[in-house]
């Protein structure tokens, strides 16, 4: 596990083995690939714009000094995009590692990922979400 999906994905340190936290990790992104379509529609859009925008600004009469800027711009928009889906799948992921780790059985907040050992209420001490028992307990 590299120290940037820990990162990312700080539940990942409650797994008992790298191997199953691997494990959970290509679970919880394998629920995404619904996903996949959106993402290559972006790319399949942003890099052609990127690259066809030199050769059809001077039709469109842009003048010469704004063709870089407009170009940045675009590549810029394919960067920035790709961070914000990122951050945007990342909640996902990371409430589908909670809702693993639930279920085998560690006491943990699947809203905000507390550690909830200690906790003897039915709500959670840090974002007061009820606490729902494991599946196994029901």
């Amino acid at each position: 596990m590299t120290s940037f999906a820990r990162r990312l994905y700080p539940e990942l340190m409650w797994f008992r083995t790298p191997a199953e936290a691997r494990i959970a990790l290509r679970r919880a992104k394998s629920e995404l690939n619904w996903n996949l379509p959106f993402i290559l529609a972006l790319v399949l859009v942003l890099v052609p714009l990127a690259i066809i925008a030199p050769l059809l600004l001077p039709t469109l009469g842009v003048p010469l000094a704004w063709r870089g800027w407009i170009r940045f711009g675009i590549i810029l928009g394919a960067i920035s995009s790709s961070w914000v889906l990122t951050w945007f799948f990342r909640r996902s992921v990371r409430r589908s590692l909670r809702m693993q780790l639930v279920s085998l059985g560690v006491p943990i907040c699947i809203a905000c990922s507390y550690n909830l050992a200690h906790c003897q209420s039915e709500h959670c001490p840090e974002c007061g979400s009820i606490i729902e028992p494991p599946p196994s307990a029901t």
